[in-house]
Protein backbone atom coordinates (compact mmCIF):
# COMPACT_ATOMS: atom_id res chain seq x y z
CA UNK A 1 0.00 0.00 0.00
CA UNK A 2 3.10 2.13 1.20
CA UNK A 3 4.43 2.22 -2.05
CA UNK A 4 1.27 2.83 -4.68
CA UNK A 5 1.14 6.11 -2.43
CA UNK A 6 4.76 6.76 -3.29
CA UNK A 7 4.75 5.41 -6.75
CA UNK A 8 1.65 7.85 -7.66
CA UNK A 9 2.89 10.68 -5.73
CA UNK A 10 6.50 10.44 -7.37
CA UNK A 11 3.94 10.18 -11.03
CA UNK A 12 1.93 13.24 -9.90
CA UNK A 13 5.09 15.43 -8.55
CA UNK A 14 7.39 14.70 -11.77
CA UNK A 15 4.19 14.95 -14.31
CA UNK A 16 3.57 18.85 -12.25
CA UNK A 17 7.22 19.46 -12.40
CA UNK A 18 8.71 22.21 -15.07
CA UNK A 19 10.87 21.10 -18.13
CA UNK A 20 14.31 22.08 -17.61
CA UNK A 21 17.56 21.51 -18.65
CA UNK A 22 18.67 21.13 -14.78
CA UNK A 23 16.96 20.22 -11.34
CA UNK A 24 17.08 22.15 -8.37
CA UNK A 25 18.47 21.06 -5.82
CA UNK A 26 15.27 20.58 -3.18
CA UNK A 27 13.45 18.76 -6.21
CA UNK A 28 16.58 16.26 -5.73
CA UNK A 29 16.11 16.14 -2.08
CA UNK A 30 12.64 15.62 -2.23
CA UNK A 31 13.25 12.68 -5.14
CA UNK A 32 15.51 11.16 -2.24
CA UNK A 33 13.19 11.40 -0.10
CA UNK A 34 10.47 9.52 -1.84
CA UNK A 35 12.77 6.58 -3.54
CA UNK A 36 14.25 6.04 0.28
CA UNK A 37 12.21 7.43 3.38
CA UNK A 38 14.84 9.23 4.70
CA UNK A 39 16.48 12.60 4.11
CA UNK A 40 18.92 13.11 6.75
CA UNK A 41 20.60 17.32 6.47
CA UNK A 42 18.46 18.19 3.58
CA UNK A 43 17.29 21.65 2.70
CA UNK A 44 13.01 21.43 2.75
CA UNK A 45 13.08 24.68 2.96
CA UNK A 46 9.36 25.83 1.62
CA UNK A 47 8.72 22.26 0.08
CA UNK A 48 5.59 20.87 -1.14
CA UNK A 49 5.29 18.18 0.65
CA UNK A 50 1.33 17.67 1.11
CA UNK A 51 -0.26 14.74 0.52
CA UNK A 52 3.19 12.53 0.71
CA UNK A 53 3.44 9.34 3.48
CA UNK A 54 6.16 10.12 5.57
CA UNK A 55 5.52 7.28 7.73
CA UNK A 56 8.98 6.08 9.54
CA UNK A 57 10.38 8.58 7.12
CA UNK A 58 14.28 9.98 8.56
CA UNK A 59 14.04 13.87 8.34
CA UNK A 60 16.34 14.23 11.11
CA UNK A 61 18.82 17.47 10.99
CA UNK A 62 16.41 18.23 7.75
CA UNK A 63 15.66 21.97 6.86
CA UNK A 64 11.65 22.27 7.10
CA UNK A 65 11.11 25.61 7.42
CA UNK A 66 8.06 27.02 5.81
CA UNK A 67 7.43 23.60 3.89
CA UNK A 68 4.02 21.96 3.78
CA UNK A 69 3.22 19.25 5.42
CA UNK A 70 -0.48 19.43 5.38
CA UNK A 71 -2.52 16.08 5.70
CA UNK A 72 0.96 14.55 4.91
CA UNK A 73 1.02 10.93 7.05
CA UNK A 74 3.66 11.69 9.58
CA UNK A 75 3.13 8.40 12.05
CA UNK A 76 6.51 7.80 13.57
CA UNK A 77 8.23 10.90 11.29
CA UNK A 78 11.97 11.79 12.72
CA UNK A 79 11.90 15.55 12.79
CA UNK A 80 14.06 18.18 13.64
CA UNK A 81 13.53 19.32 17.17
CA UNK A 82 10.68 17.21 18.39
CA UNK A 83 10.04 13.50 19.67
CA UNK A 84 8.94 10.72 16.32
CA UNK A 85 5.55 12.28 15.93
CA UNK A 86 2.52 10.15 15.77
CA UNK A 87 -0.81 11.01 13.60
CA UNK A 88 -2.89 8.44 12.71
CA UNK A 89 -0.71 5.61 13.66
Amino acid sequence: MQFAVVASTMVLLLGLAPVTSAQTPESEQVRQLLNTNACVGCDLRSANLQNLDLGNANLLETVLDSADLTDANQCNTRIPSRPAYRQDC
